[in-house]
């Protein structure tokens, strides 16, 4: 099990290098085009490589350093439950589930039931931040948006009565399990229902929306509802399908 954390560190070692300090890189490619004419670009395309280099591994120790916290914070080996009415799931040996649990801990360390619909689809787009960042380096590039791998944002809205007993705005964060399933980090704001509320409904997935997928979501009749009307209930959990 320690290959798979080394595995999963180098790669978010490329994730930073690549499109967090990117930017560092393409510089110092500028500057080594540079140094062909002059000397004087040389040691700046150095300096760059480093701190792309450097800054890379920082982050990357400091996010395995969360892991490894939130894995200390929940010691059980598996765990899939209900607790409180609240989807449960945790398996200590496995980074991607680390991952989204510590996702869930901060959501849960940054909102509360009297957060507003505002607040919530905010916290819930930083945590998405790393898929905007991909999708604009692809967007500059002139490559589609979306590929089959990356991780998938949904937005439902509705009155679910096998599932709940209200209103609920819900945003969910879907991305692969690496056992051939996949884990969702979710999101839940629930309303008391009414007459309103009750034809309100929307399904859709992030790949099938042109542009931002959070302005959409923003756009929509019951983001403009949610502004309007305090919400009973926030729920964050990460589940597996």
């Amino acid at each position: 099990m320690h290959k798979v954390y080394i595995k999963f560190a180098i790669l978010q070692f490329f994730f930073f290098a690549i499109l967090r300090f990117g930017w560092a890189l393409i510089l110092a490619l500028i500057f080594l085009f540079l140094s062909t004419t002059s000397e004087f670009f040389f040691p700046l395309f150095v300096a760059f490589v480093a701190f792309n280099f450097i800054a890379s591994v920082i982050e990357t120790v400091k996010f395995m350093i969360r892991m490894k916290k939130a894995k200390q914070e929940f010691p059980l080996p598996h765990e899939k439950e209900e607790k409180d009415g609240e989807k449960i799931y945790y398996d200590a040996e496995n980074p991607r589930c680390i991952r989204g649990k510590m996702w869930e801990m901060e959501l849960k360390k940054t909102l509360t039931n009297e957060s507003t619909v505002e607040e919530c689809v905010a916290a819930f787009e930083t945590i998405c931040a790393d898929i905007k960042e991909r999708m604009e380096e692809r967007r500059a590039a002139g490559q589609p948006a979306w590929e089959e791998d990356d991780d998938l944002l949904f937005f439902e809205c509705g009155t679910f009565h096998l599932t709940s007993d209200g209103f609920s705005i819900s945003l969910s964060r879907q991305y692969p399990d690496g056992e051939g399933e996949y884990f969702q980090l979710c999101l839940e704001m629930v309303f008391e229902p009414n007459r309103e509320n009750y034809r309100l409904f929307e399904l859709t997935n992030s790949d099938r929306v042109k542009g931002d997928f959070f302005e959409h979501v923003r756009a929509s009749k019951s983001y403009k509802y949610g502004i309007a009307h305090q919400c009973r209930e926030v729920k964050v959990y990460l589940t597996q399908t």
